[in-house]
């Protein structure tokens, strides 16, 4: 599979959280799960308010 597919939504989902003002992360249970909290760290060293 060529590498711009599996990009795409990495890309696309970089895009959105580019155009966030802040994050409002839901982190319950034993386990967070993995792109919530990349998602967050992304925006928190963009330097947007994270809850």
């Amino acid at each position: 599979m060529p590498r711009v597919y599996i990009a795409g939504p990495l890309f696309n989902d970089i895009a959105a959280l580019d155009g966030c003002e802040l994050c409002v992360a839901l982190l319950t249970g034993a386990d967070q799960d993995s792109g919530t909290s990349s998602e967050l760290g992304y925006l928190f060293a963009q330097g947007k308010p994270c809850a």
